[in-house]
């Protein structure tokens, strides 16, 4: 009864970080730990093995994380939705559904900018607002949006509108018997059936069901003549975030982002991937209960691998591109784990496709955060916690001999013997740089010697680093003559001279 007591006054006290904060106070053991946090959570709760996460008893949802480093992210639900996440820099995520489980309301703040969404009961977007900015939005009971106001005095309106060129009727014929032809790439085809930029935009307003907005890479003078021909093209949703949601090429390569692919299932042609909807709401549920390192937590989900690479691009993007070895290490358990994963993400309008997450089958990883804008690294976080580039050196270092690391398990090469005839033969090293992995280099021990002091860096070296580590250009020569110097004499022990 008087552990009890304690326990009821050490819950009213308690501050987040709870696990931190309750080894602080002289509470070590798992019960304690359980008891004082099922009171403040007001429901039955265990915490998970490796002390990291705190879970309701009765539907296993997660209520409460922390790392080592006392970074936490805090949970509520209604049933098996999430309605509420809470960061420790006060950001957090709200929303609201109706009874019959349709999303509602959806708030959002992130860096201290607020952004609200409002839903009616098929789930359109039909108000969003963010810094002042809003738009209200409007759809039939065909799903169909029919009516958009900004607040900067854009109006997109076919409520009453009878005749533009032909009636809403025809009009809604002629876009019926389009999708009945229409396959990817969206826009070329839809241009090469005579269909300009506004038409164009228009279809695939009512095929996505949203407003869209088109743009493309052409490059234009101060006089808006065309300088140079569209090589790429992107759709926008301008519903919202104004996020991007397709993509495609002059090669014919396209590609959508997952949350808008059942629409595609519209289009008269068979050979589109039928809709992933289902599968999609399914791992939606389970994303929120995975934890890094993610492939453990794959196999104890029973997710089949042929999914992995689709989960990953729900988490860091769908225009992210997913790196997977072919070879597999057998985990304890005896289930095989890819040697490694690698996540890059194209950052858009620079250029660069950079590492946003890698996993290794020991359980080693990393997950980096970027500047949207510039491509430049912002921060990552390891096993050890959640890290900024402002921080410590320490853990700065850290993170630069992870670059290295894996530079160095990405170089291969053998050390051969080169004979000359008679008994006069040397060791010589053949070596395929993972930044010139089309041709492989021999070297004799002395010239790989010489790397330490005398390598000739050249752009693509430095660019290798900047672009697949997201480091500027004077940290990615610090890097790499640290790489060489590393390699050179990993190299000369096999083959002195």
């Amino acid at each position: 009864m008087e552990k009890e007591n304690i326990y009821s006054k050490v819950a009213k006290i308690i501050q987040k970080p709870y696990f931190k904060d309750l080894s602080e106070m002289g509470f070590h053991d798992k019960k304690s730990h359980d008891q004082i946090l099922s009171i403040v959570f007001n429901k039955p709760v265990y915490i998970t093995d490796n002390w990291n996460e705190v879970l309701d008893k009765k539907d296993n949802n997660p209520l409460y994380y922390e790392t080592p480093g006392g970074y936490w992210e805090l949970y509520r639900w209604d049933n098996d939705h999430l309605t509420y996440k809470e960061y420790p820099n006060g950001d957090y995520l709200r929303k609201v559904y109706d009874n019959y489980g349709n999303l509602i309301e959806h708030e959002e703040l992130d860096m201290g900018n607020l952004s609200i969404y409002r839903y009616d009961q098929n789930e359109n977007q039909i108000y969003y607002e963010n810094n002042g900015f809003w738009i209200v939005s409007e759809f039939n009971s065909n799903n169909e949006l029919i009516y958009r106001e900004k607040s900067d005095g854009d109006i997109y309106d076919i409520r009453s509108k009878n005749n533009i060129n032909e009636s809403i009727t025809n009009k809604n014929k002629l876009i019926e018997r389009v999708f009945g032809i229409l396959e990817p790439p969206l826009v070329q085809n839809l241009f090469s059936l005579g269909f300009d930029y506004k038409q164009t935009s228009e279809i695939l307003s009512v095929l996505f069901k949203t407003e869209v907005e088109i743009t493309d890479d052409s490059v234009h003078n101060t006089f808006s003549n065309t300088v140079t021909e569209p090589t790429v093209y992107y759709l926008f949703d301008m519903g919202g975030d104004d996020n991007e949601i397709y993509y495609e090429n002059s090669d014919g390569e396209w590609d959508i982002h997952h949350d808008y692919k059942h629409f595609l299932s519209q289009l008269g042609k068979n050979n589109i991937n039928e809709s992933t909807e289902d599968k999609n709401s399914y791992y939606k549920k389970i994303i929120p209960l995975l934890k890094k390192p993610y492939m453990v937590d794959f196999i104890n989900f029973n997710i089949p691998r042929n999914d992995w690479k689709d989960i990953f691009r729900m988490i860091y993007g769908w225009r992210s591109t997913i790196h997977m070895t072919q070879s597999f290490e057998i985990l304890n358990g005896g289930v095989p784990l890819p040697q490694y994963v690698q996540v890059m993400l194209e950052i858009p309008h620079t250029g660069k496709e950079l590492l946003v997450y890698y996993e290794d089958e020991d359980g080693d990883w990393v997950e980096k955060e970027y500047d949207t804008k510039t491509g430049k690294l912002i921060g990552f976080e390891d096993g050890d916690g959640k890290s900024y580039v402002t921080e410590s050196v320490d853990r700065k270092e850290k993170f630069y001999n992870y670059i290295v690391k894996t530079m160095l398990e990405d170089t291969e090469y053998e050390i051969l013997d080169k004979n000359y005839g008679g008994t006069f033969s040397e060791k010589i090293a053949s070596v395929k740089f993972p930044m010139y992995p089309w041709e492989e280099y021999t070297y004799k021990p002395w010239d790989v010697d010489r790397w330490k002091s005398g390598w000739m860096m050249g752009s693509m070296d430095i660019d290798y680093v900047v672009n697949n580590f997201g480091v500027d250009e004077e940290l990615a020569e610090i890097i790499f003559k640290k790489y060489i110097k590393e390699l050179s004499l990993e190299i000369s022990e096999k083959m002195p001279f």
